[in-house]
């Protein structure tokens, strides 16, 4: 059951009282002859007084407004670009290689430190999507933060050694000229899922906040969650929850068993919460 004293109707009753008192004493303070008038003057500010108290008490519940904007075609690209994005660096894994042409774990890390990016074939990879997450806003693209994770204490894990190779291969394979914000300042410990939701969100409105003292607005970003996992997913809707910033995952089309297919496009989504009264 919710509080009937909450801190806007205190507020309320508050201002009610000393509105009456202070009325009171402007209406003595009048000439004798118009206290009629000054009387009925502060009935009717006290009348509508009641009547705006009466809908601030009225049930209300939040209603989400969303929209959905696929970013498939080029047109809906150009016209939906951002200026500053924010994306989750997985852990790499050559995915559409075959398993006989696939190299060890180690010579895939030496190759990420040298930024060797034609032996890890990152098109083939589960990077991917983060490569088409990036690209999508290559028309306006001025800041891209990229979101890695390290072992506990710090320890080079994770998906951290990634980072700079996938930096390397935009800039120089694909021609991205934005700048990349990346390494251990924006790298998510590995820890119990809790705390790793709660730094991932903390982290997300750190960069919001970078953003504003950069000149980007909430508007002109746009944080993607298609790599990561679960708790940093989680923590990432939490940051943006707050009007004007939107999220975008890679989508993909389904055959009649629920396989998703080959080709990825970006959909974004604008959300924004609104308070309704109750019918």
């Amino acid at each position: 059951m919710r509080s009937f004293f909450t801190p806007e109707r205190i507020i309320l009753i508050l201002f009610g009282f000393l509105f009456g008192v202070v009325g009171d004493l402007f209406a003595n303070w009048l000439v004798e002859s118009n206290r009629l008038v000054i009387y009925g003057f502060f009935f009717l500010l006290a009348g509508v007084a009641i009547l705006a108290l009466r809908q601030e008490l009225k049930p209300k519940h939040i209603e989400t407004r969303v929209e959905a904007i696929t970013l498939q075609s080029p047109l809906a690209r150009y016209d939906n670009a951002r200026k500053g994005l924010i994306v989750f660096v997985s852990y790499y894994k050559p995915v559409k290689i075959p398993p006989a042409e696939r190299l060890s774990r180690e010579t895939y890390l030496a190759a990420a430190k040298a930024l060797d990016y034609e032996t890890l074939q990152l098109e083939h990879s589960n990077l991917q999507p983060a490569i088409e997450a990036v690209i999508t806003h290559a028309s306006r693209l001025e800041h891209c933060w990229l979101i890695s994770t390290v072992g506990r204490n710090g320890q080079e894990a994770g998906t951290h050694p990634y980072v700079d190779v996938l930096a390397h291969y935009l800039q120089e394979a694909r021609q991205m000229k934005c700048q990349f914000h990346k390494g251990l300042e924006y790298a998510i410990p590995l820890d119990v899922d809790s705390e790793i939701t709660l730094q991932t969100r903390n982290k997300i409105n750190q960069i919001f906040q970078e953003a504003e003292k950069l000149g980007l607005h909430s508007e002109d970003m746009v944080a993607d969650f298609t790599g990561g996992f679960r708790s940093m997913t989680l923590g990432l809707i939490l940051a943006c929850l707050p009007r004007n910033r939107d999220i975008q995952f890679a989508g993909t089309h389904y055959d009649a068993n629920g396989n998703p297919g080959e080709d990825l496009f970006p959909i974004l989504f604008n959300f924004e919460p609104k308070i309704q009264e109750n019918p």
